[in-house]
């Protein structure tokens, strides 16, 4: 059974605009990126798992497309936003919250 089977009404129409249509799929996974962009803009705690969704949907995305590469890059992806999610909650000074703080002049440059 191949991914775009198993997608089914994700891989359906949303929209049209001109000539391109844009499937659920698509709209949803363009959607987590534009909240979760929201959310790190904002220093909340709820963009690392939306940061972990929306690599997963780009990953069917390419996956169904054949671009198996790029798919595979956001696994890359996914990993770091794991990995940031729990540097931010428990990496902090006695495995407290991680703060949000300035680059030191020292260190920018390089």
């Amino acid at each position: 059974m191949s991914l775009a089977m198993l997608l089914g009404p994700l891989n359906t129409t949303a929209f049209t605009v001109g000539h391109t249509t844009f499937s659920w799929l698509q709209t949803i996974g363009f959607a987590t990126g534009v909240l979760n962009v929201w959310l790190v803009a904002r220093q909340n705690l709820w963009n690392w798992p939306l940061g972990i969704v929306h690599p997963f949907l780009q990953m069917l995305i390419y996956g169904t497309a054949g671009l198996f590469a790029d798919s595979g890059l956001q696994a890359i992806y996914i990993l770091m936003n794991a990995y940031g999610w729990w540097a931010w909650a428990f990496g902090g000074k006695a495995h407290g919250a991680l703060g949000v703080s300035r680059t030191p002049k020292r260190t920018a440059w390089m």
